[in-house]
């Protein structure tokens, strides 16, 4: 009997290999079926925990934290509207059906929820998957791939020197309401001009300004910041200007330079100044009034404009990389398109000091002839 042709030479014969080819085409075929199936078909178990219990074991491992509260509301939102929701179904497709309801919901001053508000939320939603997941509740995050919303968190505000003049003389403004006219003690006058003073002038975090300590004060105006009073943990020195240390000589004279006036009494009465001043028709489009630490970014953007050193600006506010002072100098591209401006100035006006045109390069023969010519000699 002849045996076939692949056996005896071991080859394969064309038949063969068309069965091959036809074989694999059909496993890639099956192998495509069997994935969109899988992701068309529901895995989730009945038992699988939904957010509203990730929401309650979670909770109890971040009582301790300081950020607590903020977490706590951050997630409200999304346990209120799908807590009963699976926490492997909560996709990026769901995700975004649910900022399509939460833009449709008034915040408490009346308007929609901020895009970077829902950005906050989504982070705070990423981090609750994650502790589920390092905890063995969830295989894998579900919104791994979903990505926030674009916006403009770079605020742009800044005060110049004349407008903090402003707003330092309507601090004799803001007087207590509830006393008689003629009977207030001008305590919230004094307050105020020291603190805005203090966020200007030395570009102190509010909290820094708030938790100054007269025995920290030098007779120079030298303070020593603790690394346990700073925000990045770093110690650091800054120095208070003459009419800082006038102000705080002005308050009572307690250990504190606020003495036990309340943080948010201090946010209140800067309130209450800012719209006694006018200075909320100054923000920079889309937003809507001034911050206290837009106080911090016109002090480091007025000293940029007077010639300070990029690192002395950095080594005030406290930052470690020159890129975040950079967020800080918002009044950075105004003069660079002044600079410009007077230089372009100066040359349509001084013709003579105009730059001389390039001579044109010759070209390669003329290169070559001369380089010629110069061998010849």
């Amino acid at each position: 009997m002849a045996l076939a042709p692949s056996v005896v030479g071991g080859g394969d014969c064309e038949e063969c290999v068309r069965l091959r080819e036809q074989v694999r085409r059909l496993t890639l075929v099956a192998q495509d079926q069997a994935k969109a199936l899988a992701e068309l078909t529901d895995d989730v178990p009945p038992w699988a925990p939904s957010l509203a219990i990730l929401y309650w074991q979670y909770g109890p491992t971040r009582w301790h934290s300081k950020s607590w509260v903020t977490e706590c509301n951050r997630l409200k939102p999304l346990i209120r509207l799908l807590g009963d929701l699976p926490a492997a179904k909560l996709s990026p497709l769901v995700w975004a059906q649910h900022v399509s309801r939460r833009k449709l919901e008034p915040h408490y001053r009346g308007d929609a929820p901020a895009d970077f508000l829902l950005n906050l939320e989504l982070a705070r939603a990423k981090q609750l998957l994650n502790w589920a997941v390092g905890n063995k509740m969830l295989k894998y995050n579900p919104l791994s791939s979903a990505k926030p919303l674009k916006t403009v968190s770079r605020r742009e505000t800044w005060l110049p020197l004349p407008d903090v003049d402003r707003l330092l003389a309507a601090c004799d403004d803001v007087v207590d309401k509830r006393r008689t006219e003629g009977d207030d003690d001008g305590l919230r006058a004094k307050a105020l001009r020291a603190f805005v003073l203090l966020c200007h002038d030395s570009m102190l975090r509010a909290g820094e300004a708030y938790g100054l300590r007269r025995d920290r004060i030098s007779p120079d105006g030298r303070v020593e910041l603790a690394s346990r009073t700073t925000k990045g943990q770093k110690r650091r020195a800054v120095f208070l200007t003459p009419r800082t240390l006038e102000a705080i000589r002005d308050m009572p004279p307690h250990a504190l330079v606020f003495g036990d006036i309340g943080r948010k009494a201090l946010a209140r009465w800067f309130r209450q100044l800012c719209v006694v001043a006018g200075v909320d028709s100054l923000v920079a489009p889309g937003e809507k009034r001034v911050r206290l630490h837009d106080l911090r970014a016109s002090g480091a953007s007025t000293a940029d404009e007077n010639g300070a050193r990029a690192t002395a600006i950095r080594d005030t506010l406290g930052h470690a990389q020159l890129s975040t002072t950079e967020v800080y100098l918002r009044s950075a591209q105004s003069e660079n398109a002044r600079s410009a401006m007077e230089v372009m100035d100066v040359a349509v006006r001084r013709p003579a000091l105009r730059a001389p045109h390039k001579k044109v390069n010759a070209s390669r023969a003329t290169k070559q002839n001369f380089v010629a010519r110069k061998l010849e000699r």
